[in-house]
Protein backbone atom coordinates (compact mmCIF):
# COMPACT_ATOMS: atom_id res chain seq x y z
CA UNK A 1 0.00 0.00 0.00
CA UNK A 2 1.16 3.16 -0.90
CA UNK A 3 0.78 6.30 1.24
CA UNK A 4 0.13 9.96 -0.78
CA UNK A 5 1.14 13.13 1.21
CA UNK A 6 -0.95 15.65 0.55
CA UNK A 7 0.03 19.49 1.06
CA UNK A 8 -1.10 22.94 -0.87
CA UNK A 9 0.60 22.77 -3.68
CA UNK A 10 -1.45 18.87 -4.55
CA UNK A 11 -5.19 20.87 -3.38
CA UNK A 12 -3.96 23.79 -5.20
CA UNK A 13 -3.56 21.30 -8.61
CA UNK A 14 -6.75 19.43 -8.01
CA UNK A 15 -8.39 22.43 -7.94
CA UNK A 16 -7.28 23.49 -10.91
CA UNK A 17 -7.71 19.70 -12.79
CA UNK A 18 -11.10 20.07 -11.32
CA UNK A 19 -11.98 23.48 -12.91
CA UNK A 20 -10.33 21.65 -16.57
CA UNK A 21 -12.82 18.74 -15.64
CA UNK A 22 -15.70 20.93 -15.50
CA UNK A 23 -15.22 22.47 -18.85
CA UNK A 24 -14.68 18.43 -20.43
CA UNK A 25 -17.83 16.59 -18.96
CA UNK A 26 -20.94 17.70 -21.34
CA UNK A 27 -24.47 16.37 -19.90
CA UNK A 28 -24.66 14.11 -22.93
CA UNK A 29 -22.50 11.70 -21.94
CA UNK A 30 -24.57 10.87 -19.02
CA UNK A 31 -27.61 10.84 -20.82
CA UNK A 32 -28.57 13.98 -18.86
CA UNK A 33 -29.86 17.34 -20.38
CA UNK A 34 -29.90 20.85 -18.54
CA UNK A 35 -32.57 22.86 -18.90
CA UNK A 36 -31.66 25.42 -16.56
CA UNK A 37 -29.14 26.80 -15.40
CA UNK A 38 -27.80 28.36 -12.01
CA UNK A 39 -31.90 29.46 -11.81
CA UNK A 40 -34.55 30.51 -9.65
CA UNK A 41 -37.21 28.30 -8.13
CA UNK A 42 -39.89 30.01 -9.60
CA UNK A 43 -38.45 29.85 -12.90
CA UNK A 44 -38.73 25.80 -12.84
CA UNK A 45 -42.35 26.01 -12.00
CA UNK A 46 -43.12 26.14 -15.34
CA UNK A 47 -45.68 22.96 -16.08
CA UNK A 48 -44.85 23.21 -20.01
CA UNK A 49 -41.39 21.20 -18.45
CA UNK A 50 -40.96 17.19 -19.38
CA UNK A 51 -42.34 15.11 -16.49
CA UNK A 52 -38.44 13.70 -16.38
CA UNK A 53 -37.10 17.06 -15.06
CA UNK A 54 -35.55 17.35 -12.26
CA UNK A 55 -34.30 20.02 -9.47
CA UNK A 56 -31.14 19.97 -8.19
CA UNK A 57 -29.38 21.56 -5.59
CA UNK A 58 -25.74 21.94 -5.55
CA UNK A 59 -22.81 23.94 -4.06
CA UNK A 60 -20.41 25.34 -6.23
CA UNK A 61 -17.06 28.05 -5.43
CA UNK A 62 -19.55 28.54 -1.84
CA UNK A 63 -22.88 29.37 -3.56
CA UNK A 64 -25.89 27.66 -3.70
CA UNK A 65 -27.45 26.89 -7.18
CA UNK A 66 -30.49 25.31 -8.72
CA UNK A 67 -30.35 23.32 -11.86
CA UNK A 68 -33.45 21.78 -13.89
CA UNK A 69 -31.95 18.61 -15.35
CA UNK A 70 -33.77 16.63 -17.45
CA UNK A 71 -32.22 12.43 -17.26
CA UNK A 72 -34.46 9.15 -17.09
CA UNK A 73 -32.63 8.04 -13.93
CA UNK A 74 -31.74 10.43 -11.21
CA UNK A 75 -28.16 8.53 -10.98
CA UNK A 76 -27.00 9.62 -14.00
CA UNK A 77 -27.85 13.33 -12.55
CA UNK A 78 -26.09 12.41 -9.30
CA UNK A 79 -22.79 10.77 -11.41
CA UNK A 80 -22.51 14.12 -13.73
CA UNK A 81 -22.88 16.72 -10.62
CA UNK A 82 -20.37 14.41 -8.85
CA UNK A 83 -18.09 13.91 -11.38
CA UNK A 84 -18.42 17.85 -12.30
CA UNK A 85 -17.98 19.38 -8.79
CA UNK A 86 -17.12 16.84 -6.96
CA UNK A 87 -18.12 14.97 -3.65
CA UNK A 88 -20.11 17.12 -1.59
CA UNK A 89 -21.50 20.00 -3.93
CA UNK A 90 -24.56 17.53 -4.54
CA UNK A 91 -27.41 18.85 -2.36
CA UNK A 92 -30.66 17.29 -3.29
CA UNK A 93 -32.60 16.14 -6.21
CA UNK A 94 -36.24 16.24 -6.64
CA UNK A 95 -38.67 15.98 -9.00
CA UNK A 96 -39.41 18.71 -10.98
CA UNK A 97 -43.17 20.27 -11.97
CA UNK A 98 -43.76 19.83 -15.62
CA UNK A 99 -46.14 17.63 -16.79
CA UNK A 100 -45.59 17.12 -20.38
CA UNK A 101 -44.81 13.56 -21.82
CA UNK A 102 -41.12 13.41 -22.09
CA UNK A 103 -42.02 11.82 -25.35
CA UNK A 104 -43.89 14.97 -26.79
CA UNK A 105 -41.64 17.41 -25.04
CA UNK A 106 -40.26 19.76 -27.20
CA UNK A 107 -41.97 18.19 -30.70
CA UNK A 108 -43.28 20.64 -33.31
CA UNK A 109 -44.97 19.74 -36.32
CA UNK A 110 -44.09 19.86 -39.16
CA UNK A 111 -45.49 22.85 -41.37
CA UNK A 112 -48.47 21.11 -43.84
CA UNK A 113 -48.07 22.49 -47.42
CA UNK A 114 -51.22 23.75 -49.17
CA UNK A 115 -51.33 22.54 -52.45
CA UNK A 116 -52.40 25.69 -54.76
CA UNK A 117 -55.81 23.97 -55.88
CA UNK A 118 -57.92 26.99 -56.76
CA UNK A 119 -56.52 29.74 -55.41
CA UNK A 120 -56.81 31.67 -58.99
CA UNK A 121 -60.78 32.11 -58.48
CA UNK A 122 -61.10 30.64 -62.35
CA UNK A 123 -63.10 27.67 -61.58
CA UNK A 124 -66.24 27.52 -60.30
CA UNK A 125 -68.59 25.21 -60.23
CA UNK A 126 -72.39 25.02 -59.51
CA UNK A 127 -74.05 21.95 -57.08
CA UNK A 128 -77.18 21.33 -56.43
CA UNK A 129 -77.26 20.21 -52.65
CA UNK A 130 -80.38 17.83 -53.54
CA UNK A 131 -78.42 16.27 -55.55
CA UNK A 132 -75.79 15.70 -52.94
CA UNK A 133 -78.13 14.43 -50.33
CA UNK A 134 -79.95 11.96 -52.63
CA UNK A 135 -76.15 10.55 -53.44
CA UNK A 136 -75.23 10.74 -49.41
CA UNK A 137 -78.64 8.62 -48.84
CA UNK A 138 -77.50 6.00 -51.31
CA UNK A 139 -74.08 5.86 -50.19
CA UNK A 140 -75.56 5.26 -46.56
CA UNK A 141 -77.69 2.73 -47.69
CA UNK A 142 -75.12 1.11 -49.65
CA UNK A 143 -72.62 1.22 -46.58
CA UNK A 144 -75.25 -0.52 -44.29
CA UNK A 145 -76.20 -3.24 -47.01
CA UNK A 146 -71.97 -4.12 -46.80
CA UNK A 147 -72.23 -4.38 -43.44
CA UNK A 148 -74.92 -6.27 -43.02
CA UNK A 149 -75.08 -10.59 -42.89
CA UNK A 150 -77.87 -10.81 -46.17
CA UNK A 151 -74.71 -9.34 -47.77
CA UNK A 152 -72.20 -11.75 -46.39
CA UNK A 153 -74.67 -14.55 -47.05
CA UNK A 154 -74.97 -13.26 -50.98
CA UNK A 155 -71.42 -12.78 -51.90
CA UNK A 156 -70.49 -16.56 -49.83
CA UNK A 157 -72.73 -18.00 -52.47
CA UNK A 158 -72.07 -15.82 -55.35
CA UNK A 159 -75.50 -13.88 -55.57
CA UNK A 160 -74.47 -10.81 -54.46
CA UNK A 161 -74.97 -8.18 -58.04
CA UNK A 162 -75.45 -4.67 -56.47
CA UNK A 163 -71.61 -3.89 -55.01
CA UNK A 164 -70.12 -6.70 -57.38
CA UNK A 165 -71.24 -4.12 -60.22
CA UNK A 166 -70.44 -1.13 -58.78
CA UNK A 167 -66.91 -2.34 -58.27
CA UNK A 168 -66.87 -3.44 -61.54
CA UNK A 169 -68.30 0.32 -63.24
CA UNK A 170 -65.74 2.21 -61.17
CA UNK A 171 -62.89 -0.33 -62.60
CA UNK A 172 -64.00 -0.06 -66.42
CA UNK A 173 -64.14 3.85 -65.97
CA UNK A 174 -61.96 5.02 -62.90
CA UNK A 175 -61.93 8.64 -62.45
CA UNK A 176 -58.97 10.60 -63.16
Amino acid sequence: MSQSIVNKNTIKKGKMESDSKQSEILPSQYGCDILLEKTKLEDTKDRTFPLDAYLVWYVSEGKEYLDLCRASKQVNIFDMYYDKYGSGALQKIKYGYGTISPRSWGYKQPEKKMSEGFNDGKVKVNVNVDEIDIILKKYKKLNKYKKSALFAVKTIDGTESIITSLIKEAQEDPVV
